[in-house]
């Protein structure tokens, strides 16, 4: 029996219906050798039916279908970087500017709450009783066309079934409609806006987890700073980059005030150059616009 919301049981003699979820059985395996050998590959997770139900149901045995349409399923952690990759723009492979984070951000609430419409892709939740062992996507662009005749082999490969508001809405984005069934999002459920940051956090900072460093977000003012360096930020540790940070704007203007009065006002005491800056530190005007000054650097 599924343990999350997004599925719902089965009987095991029921037809084929838009949302089944399939793994990769020998049978399944052995038909793709003969007809589609790239899909049989290891990083197919499983596969999604996309073809309408109403198609699929069985008169005197046979479907309406001539040929059943079943999208690719991918672990989201294998895929993740691409995706991000295709929504920011990143200034080596694996390491973006710390500004646009949010719309990376955007794109898996997209992805988690069943809105991504532009690139094609269902979510689908880890379900140990659906193998599905970690969070995943269906790649509704990247579908494989079986002649209904192998009706029987997908049957036999058939682990899970998508509850039917979500079938609505995968029908929905194939059909790449313009209402929205009333599908509910993860913040609908005891814990689930929780649970949903948490995944995003997962995937937008996967070193953070799971030791992955394969995704970094680099402020953009030291993105700046290493180009003009000549340091390469693809090539070098994030923690050495760190040290080719510069200082913020408010302590180099303190520095340069300093130094002004050192030139101009030699006589003043170190003592009072020192009070003048601790009262520009803390005043909160002067604060504020060192701040803006930050934001315009970078």
């Amino acid at each position: 029996m599924p343990v999350h919301w997004t599925y719902t049981d089965f009987a095991r003699s029921s037809d084929l219906e838009q949302g089944d979820i399939l793994c990769p059985t020998e049978e399944l395996s052995a038909l793709f050798d003969e007809v589609h050998p790239y899909f049989r590959d290891s990083k197919y997770l499983a596969f999604l039916v996309t073809t309408q139900s109403c198609d699929l149901v069985r008169r005197k045995n046979r479907a309406k279908a001539n040929y059943i349409s079943i999208a690719t399923v991918r672990p989201l952690s294998q895929v993740s970087l691409n995706l991000i990759s295709n929504t920011v723009t990143p200034v080596a492979p694996g390491r973006f500017p710390k500004s646009e984070k949010i719309k990376a951000k955007q794109l898996f609430e997209r992805i988690f709450n069943q809105n991504e419409q532009s690139l094609g892709l269902f979510y689908l939740h880890e379900d140990a009783d659906l193998s599905i062992g970690e969070g995943a996507v269906a790649m509704l662009r990247v579908t494989i066309a079986v002649k209904a005749e192998h009706y029987d082999r997908l049957l036999e490969a058939r682990v899970g079934r998508l509850q039917p508001t979500f079938q609505a809405k995968l029908g929905w984005l194939l059909g790449n409609l313009y209402n929205r069934p009333a599908t509910p999002d993860w913040a609908d459920h005891d814990g689930g806006g929780e649970e949903v940051e948490r995944l995003i956090k997962a995937y937008l900072n996967p070193s953070s987890d799971s030791g992955d460093s394969s995704v970094a977000w680099l402020d953009d003012v030291l993105i700046a700073h290493a180009k003009q360096q000549g340091v390469a930020v693809d090539g070098t540790a994030i923690t050495e980059l760190e040290t080719l940070r510069p200082p913020p704007a408010i302590e180099k203007a303190l520095q340069t005030i300093e130094n002004e009065l050192a030139t101009v006002y030699p006589e003043i005491p170190a003592d009072k150059v020192t009070k003048l800056k601790n009262r520009l530190k803390n005043n909160g005007v002067f604060r504020k616009l060192m701040r803006a000054a930050d934001r315009f650097i970078s």
